[in-house]
Order: C-alpha cells, then sequence, then structure tokens
C-alpha cells in the first residue's frame, strides 16, 4: 500500500505514475518524504507534465502539501517549492484520501 501516489498526463495518451510505499515511509523523515516529493516533480517540470494529481493517505503530509498546515523550519524551503512546483503545471489536484 502507498502512502503518496502522483499520477501525471504527458501528452494525450501517455501518463506516468510513482509512489512512496508505507513501509518506505515509516522509514523517511516529512523532510525525507518531502524531498521525494519534490524530485518527482521537478522530473515533471522537466517532462512538461500537464494533469498532475496527487493522492496523500497521511493528513499531516496532506496539510503540507495542499499549504493547509506551516510546515516546521527545517522543512519550510522545500514545502515553499514544492508549492511552487505544483502551481507551474496547468492542472493539479492534491486530495486526502
Amino acid at each position: 500500500p502507498w502512502v503518496v501516489k502522483c499520477t501525471a498526463q504527458i501528452e494525450a495518451e501517455d501518463s506516468t505514475k510513482w509512489s512512496i510505499s508505507r513501509k518506505e515511509f515509516k522509514t523517511l523523515s516529512v523532510e525525507n518524504t518531502l524531498l521525494r516529493i519534490r524530485e518527482g516533480l521537478l522530473k515533471g517540470v522537466e517532462l512538461r507534465w500537464h494533469d498532475v494529481t496527487i493522492c496523500c493517505r497521511d493528513k499531516e503530509l496532506f496539510n503540507l502539501i495542499s499549504g493547509k498546515n506551516r510546515p516546521a523550519w527545517s522543512s519550510v524551503i522545500v514545502v515553499e517549492d514544492m508549492c511552487s512546483l505544483l502551481a507551474s503545471f496547468p492542472i493539479c489536484v492534491v486530495s486526502f484520501v
């Protein structure tokens, strides 16, 4: 099972997806999880994704990614950068499932 899953449309018939598993999530700090998500989004900008959906099963992580909670000082720059990356996609949805 996953904790974070991202799906993205690249072209009309081409899509990609990646996820962070629950097991992996338990071994990573919140900051490292955010960095992993940021790396995926950077790749998406390079590949010109245009329709991005990020699903979270962890409420704290969802609140950070969606900008509903203020991050700890150690994660502020990563969260701000992620929000900027998310805003660069023409269509982007972040949801808690």
